[in-house]
């Protein structure tokens, strides 16, 4: 299942402890079901994980060391049919939005992919997800995030994003691409890029 859609206005300043988190984070898949007797109680391949959510938060600062989470669900397990069968891809990253005057460096933002399911040896190997994205726009600070290295997956090769819908126009002060690659197939214009494998 998906993560869901969470949505919060904040009179003042919204503070995350330690441990705390918010989270519309993806499931992880089911795993396949295994029997060697040849009695089978359920489909074999992994389950997909679920996508993550959306998070909209509205308040003036976000402090804190808690986390904010929108994260793609790990695919399910290979089940076994005779010879192992294919595992879950991950679900893809959610996206999350914060509006406000500052966010403390301590919170941590994760809206990663899922990473691909456990083949256990088999032939068939899944991806994982592709990265979700983390707008900010602090005062007047707007700042758009993809990061695909924060999951791993038992196969290579960078995360595809499709920066923005078709037709949409974006101006940012910063735009990130970290571990992905992008398809600009609108009008994005951004005062610095970051792009790093």
């Amino acid at each position: 299942a998906g993560g869901g859609i969470i949505e919060l206005n904040v009179t003042g300043a919204l503070t995350l402890e330690a441990g705390t988190k918010i989270e519309a984070s993806g499931v992880v898949g089911k795993s396949g079901a295994s029997s060697i007797s040849g009695s089978y109680n359920g489909p074999v391949n992994g389950g997909g994980g679920g996508a993550g959510g959306s998070i909209l938060i509205f308040a003036t600062r976000v402090e804190g060391s808690g986390r904010i989470d929108a994260a793609g669900g790990q695919g399910g397990t290979a089940g076994q049919r005779g010879s192992y069968q294919n595992a879950g891809g991950g679900g893809g990253g959610g996206r999350i939005a914060i509006r406000g005057d500052a966010i403390s460096p301590s919170v941590t933002l994760d809206a990663s992919a899922g990473a691909a399911g456990n083949a256990r040896g088999g032939s068939g190997v899944a991806n994982r997800g592709g990265p979700g994205h983390v707008y900010t726009h602090l005062g007047d600070r707007k700042v758009l995030s993809y990061d695909s290295r924060l999951t791993t997956s038992a196969v290579s090769g960078d995360g595809e994003v499709d920066l923005i819908p078709s037709g949409a126009s974006v101006e940012l002060d910063e735009l990130h691409l970290l571990g992905c690659h992008a398809n600009i197939i609108s009008s994005v214009t951004a005062d610095t890029v970051y792009l790093e494998r």
